[in-house]
């Protein structure tokens, strides 16, 4: 465990170094070094039993949640590791649209592939990006379909066995200060030389989506809303800036 745990973190700080490398707004390779040098990156066994069939807190055979092992939300950090086991597919569903509350998208399954591991981009890579990256709205259902490779290459059916997945969850130090950089955009490789040459943005989000958020208060607030009933659960939607505030 600790060693998965310790190539995760160094699989995603190699992503966020590519994300600072890349894009434009941010001033050079190692912009996420500081915030993350005491990061608090949790690593987590998701256990998804059998489907009894009995409905959860919140859940409704009529809106189709009647059947999730995790319900629709986005991660709170900067990035999620995810191993799924291949065996099985079904499970993992990611909104294609803003969020469902918008009802601009569908659910669509992200199904593991042999060898590979899932990444989902959090609240915090969003912010820190001006909504350049979205975070991914996702959700797990309670049951999966087993591979045609383990039904003897018959049509799958659903299954009720039980299943793991396992996740890093990428987060920042408790006092790092999430601010947006402001007019994202990607890189072309030419420009990229060993140091940082900027090209002209094309203006679009040249200014603050957000309000600059400290992580550790973030992350307490949402704890509340995850474990515990405290009224309505924090979102990055809460720091938006309001029309005309600086």
């Amino acid at each position: 465990m600790d060693r998965y745990y310790e190539a995760s973190r160094v699989v995603s700080t190699k992503l966020m170094q590519s994300i600072a490398r890349y894009l434009s707004c941010f001033p050079d390779v190692a912009f996420f070094d500081s915030e993350f040098d005491h990061h608090s990156s949790l690593f987590r066994l998701n256990h998804y039993p059998q489907d009894t069939g009995i409905l959860a807190a919140g859940q409704n055979e009529d809106d189709g949640t009647d059947s999730l092992g995790i319900s629709r939300h986005t991660d709170a950090g900067a990035l999620t590791i995810l191993w799924q086991d291949p065996r099985y597919f079904g499970a993992l569903e990611v909104y294609s649209g803003s969020k469902q509350d918008n009802n601009d998208g569908e659910w669509v399954p992200v199904d593991p592939l042999p060898g590979t591991l899932t990444v989902n981009n959090g609240d915090m890579l969003q912010v820190w990006t001006n909504n350049f990256f979205k975070a991914a709205e996702h959700r797990v259902r309670a049951t999966s379909h087993m591979s045609e490779q383990l039904q003897g290459g018959e049509t799958p059916n659903t299954s009720d066995i039980a299943r793991l997945s396992v996740a890093f969850f990428l987060n920042p130090n408790y006092d790092t200060m999430v601010t947006p950089q402001l007019s994202c955009h990607l890189l072309p490789p030419s420009s990229f030389d060993g140091k940082k040459r900027f090209i002209p943005a094309n203006k679009i989000r040249d200014s603050p989506i957000y309000r600059p958020i400290r992580w550790g208060d973030f992350r307490i607030q949402r704890f509340k809303g995850d474990y515990s009933d405290h009224g309505e659960e924090i979102q990055i939607e809460h720091f938006r800036v309001v029309p005309g505030e600086e």
